[in-house]
């Protein structure tokens, strides 16, 4: 061991204290190096002591492990040799420079949008939502104001049990949501763009929680199976960041370490650290309740206690022993280092509380206000979606389906189906669709020249075999049907047209009265058994207008794929995908 000649200087921040130390040689194992206090430094002075080791690129900074304040000695164990020395850390200069760039500091991973925050409609990613689960219901009433929901299935899940909720903020403030049984974080657009938040994120989720940023997109993943019969997702304006990222600050400002990330890896990974993100959601979701009454010096002091109470002792003394790992010590704290933390942290405290700048960002925060600060949304599963049933059909203006003329023309709710395949059939069999469904929709429609009826039904849980069966024997029944009753003729023949699910019947033909021109007339049917779902779509035309049974076939086809693609997407049928 000798005094370094011409040691590198100190980073900003630290000033040397005393004489560096070179120590050289090959070690085997750990040793203890003692260095002296120097005499100008008194017992006030020691909690700022830190000890300097550098690893040939730079100096990094560690609280000593044992100090004997009779001896005026600090004590260090290593596995390495290299240069070491102490240090003053200037903790008063410290929170002078995070006070200073502090606006940008709290920013919650940019969740919080600062400046004209949350007064204003901002601009987030929004999911195209034309037709959005009609099976899920959401009861947004005492959700956050204007934003925009949409679930949607999850087209791989076969069997329709699952959703994915795209919620999107159209406020600049974000929002801490504690998710239900059944209810999951999928993804969030932006992500954190702070390390730590992003930690944060991950044990939040452990935790059920999700953050939908300020101006932000969250999207959940919603499964039937679990969802409990009323489940509700609570919500309270969002302070965990900007808690975080003052606890943070003090943290630095503490012990003059910097957060890089292989040392946030490492603290992420600790019991202390999963508790501070826990302590700090908590403290969250109570300021935020509080938040409708309270002042901006309230609040200031109220994020600081907050910050600095979740950044226990515990979790400075295991990232002081994160920080000894990657320097080569061992690391053993005792009881003097505690008090010296925990006499730098009531120090750090007191400078921060009443700073101008944390205030400002409280009263910023507190402008940003539109009412609510705690949240609800309610979500139903309402499956069959027998009252909004009509909202499956296609809407008129779209998919070639233009309005007709005439009253009761829809789509509404209503319109019993009367019979699928050819009326021969009823007569053979008939068919008491009135007891099978629970419920229907009816729209009616112009393509073009082509009259065309869109019909709707949910099979009954206890008639979906029956139905099925009989659309299986649709299947084998290519008979010609030629019914003349009550002077009213038709005359169908099956086709063999694109298929739907595999359940898909289609009939072409003419249809129209005696002594008088018959229309070119076609129907198809199509069920669907994975939600117990009956399509019937008929068209017709003017004898006169040049429309042909060709017309009518290719009429058939486009309407019911077309129709079908928007049942898939509402009610979550599988005619597209079998």
């Amino acid at each position: 061991m000798e005094e370094a000649a011409g040691p590198p200087e100190m980073p900003p921040g630290f000033t040397q204290v005393g004489a560096v130390t070179k120590v050289t040689g090959k070690l085997k194992d750990h040793v203890t190096i003692t260095l002296p206090i120097p005499a100008g430094v008194d017992d006030q002075q020691v909690p700022n002591l830190r000890v300097m080791r550098h690893d040939g690129t730079s100096w990094g900074a560690m609280p000593p492990q044992h100090v004997d304040l009779k001896q005026r000695l600090v004590k260090v164990t290593t596995s390495e040799f290299s240069l070491w020395g102490l240090s003053r850390w200037d903790v008063e200069q410290a929170v002078a420079d995070f006070l200073a760039g502090a606006r940008n500091t709290l920013s919650s991973g940019g969740w919080w949008i600062l400046g004209s925050v949350g007064k204003f409609a901002v601009n987030p990613p929004i999911t195209e939502c034309r037709y959005p689960a009609l099976t899920l219901q959401l009861d947004t009433s005492q959700f956050v104001d204007e934003a925009f929901l949409c679930p949607k299935f999850v087209m791989e899940d076969k069997e329709r049990h699952t959703y994915r909720l795209h919620v999107s903020n159209l406020r600049g403030f974000p929002v801490m949501l504690r998710l239900p049984t059944g209810v999951k974080p999928h993804s969030v657009t932006p992500q954190a763009a702070n390390p730590v938040t992003q930690l944060m994120v991950q044990v939040g989720q452990e935790r059920g929680l999700a953050v939908l940023p300020g101006g932000g997109e969250l999207v959940l993943d919603v499964n039937a199976l679990d969802l409990p019969k009323g489940a509700r997702i609570a919500g309270a304006l969002d302070l965990t960041g900007v808690i975080m990222d003052t606890g943070v600050a003090i943290f630095r400002v503490v012990t003059g370490y910097e957060w890089n990330d292989r040392v946030i890896e490492a603290i992420g990974k600790t019991q202390e650290f999963a508790d501070a993100v826990a302590c700090v959601m908590d403290q969250s979701e109570r300021i935020a309740k509080q938040f409708h009454s309270i002042g901006a010096a309230k609040l200031a002091w109220e994020f600081t206690y907050a910050a600095s109470g979740c950044m226990s002792t515990k979790l400075i003394v295991a990232a002081a022993s994160v920080y000894a790992k990657f320097n080569y010590e061992a690391y053993n704290y005792d009881e003097v280092l505690q008090k010296a933390l925990r006499a730098t942290v009531a120090r750090v405290v007191t400078l921060i509380e009443n700073a101008p700048a944390v205030t400002q960002i409280a009263a910023t925060m507190l402008a940003a206000r539109s009412g609510k600060t705690t949240f609800g949304l309610g979500i139903e599963l309402e499956d069959p979606a027998v009252s909004n049933l009509y909202k499956a059909l296609p809407t008129p203006g779209d998919g070639g389906f233009r309005r007709t003329q005439g009253a009761s023309v829809g789509p509404a709710n209503g319109g019993q189906l009367t019979l699928v395949g050819t009326p021969c059939m009823v007569e053979g069999q008939p068919q008491p669709w009135a007891a099978w469904t629970q419920g229907a929709a009816y729209a009616r429609y112009d393509r073009g020249a082509i009259g065309t009826s869109v019909q709707v039904a949910y099979v009954r849980a206890e008639h979906k075999k029956t139905v099925q069966a009989l659309f299986t024997n649709l299947a084998g029944n290519t008979a010609k049907c030629d019914q003349r009753k009550d002077g009213n003729i038709i005359v169908l023949e099956n086709h063999d047209g694109r298929q739907f699910g595999g359940l898909t019947d289609y009939r072409v033909g003419q249809a129209g009265w005696e002594n008088s021109e018959y229309m070119p007339y076609g129907v198809v049917a199509a069920y669907d058994p994975t939600k117990g779902v009956v399509v019937h779509i008929s068209m017709s035309a003017d004898p006169y207008s040049g429309v042909d049974l060709d017309d009518i076939k290719k009429g058939l086809e486009a309407a019911l794929d077309y129709a079908a693609n928007k049942l898939d997407v509402s009610l979550g049928t599988t005619y597209t995908l079998r």
